[in-house]
C-alpha cells in the first residue's frame, strides 16, 4: 500500500488516482493518515481476499452450509432472548427462584392455559 501526504496528493493528482486502480493509496496529514483512495471495487475485492483462508473449502454442500447457518442464527436468536430477560429487573433473580422451587408448586401448563383465558379482572382480584 502507497501513502503520500495531502501536498503530493495536490500536486500529482492525476498520478495518485491512476495508481489507485491498482492498489490503495493512503493520504496523510502531518504524518497522520486522514484517508484512502481506493478503486470502486477495490472494498470488495479487499473483503474477499481478508475471508481467503478464514472460510475453510471442507467440500460442505449448499444444503449443510445453511443448515449451519440456521444454527448460528438459532444460537443468536437465543443470545438475544438472553439478553432481553437480562434487562427486566430481578429477572435472573426470579428465574433462579423458579428453578429451585418444588415440582409441586408449580402451575401445570393446563392450569396456566386456563388462568390466560381468565378475564383480567379475574386474576387480579379486582
Amino acid at each position: 500500500m502507497l501513502t503520500v501526504t495531502k501536498e503530493e496528493l495536490e500536486k500529482n493528482l492525476e498520478k495518485y488516482l491512476s495508481l489507485a486502480r491498482k492498489e490503495n493509496i493512503t493520504i496523510t496529514i502531518n504524518g497522520v493518515p486522514v484517508a484512502m483512495l481506493t478503486a470502486p471495487d477495490s472494498n470488495a475485492k479487499s473483503l474477499v481476499s481478508q475471508l481467503t483462508g478464514i472460510i475453510p473449502n471442507n467440500g460442505a454442500t449448499k444444503d449443510e452450509i445453511r443448515e449451519e447457518r440456521l444454527v448460528i442464527q438459532e444460537d443468536y436468536n437465543g443470545l438475544m432472548e438472553t439478553l432481553c430477560l437480562c434487562a427486566i429487573p430481578n429477572m435472573r433473580q426470579r428465574i433462579m427462584e423458579g428453578l429451585n422451587a418444588p415440582i409441586e408448586d408449580c402451575v401445570s401448563e393446563d392450569e396456566n392455559i386456563k388462568s390466560s383465558q381468565l378475564p383480567i379482572t379475574e386474576l387480579t382480584g379486582n
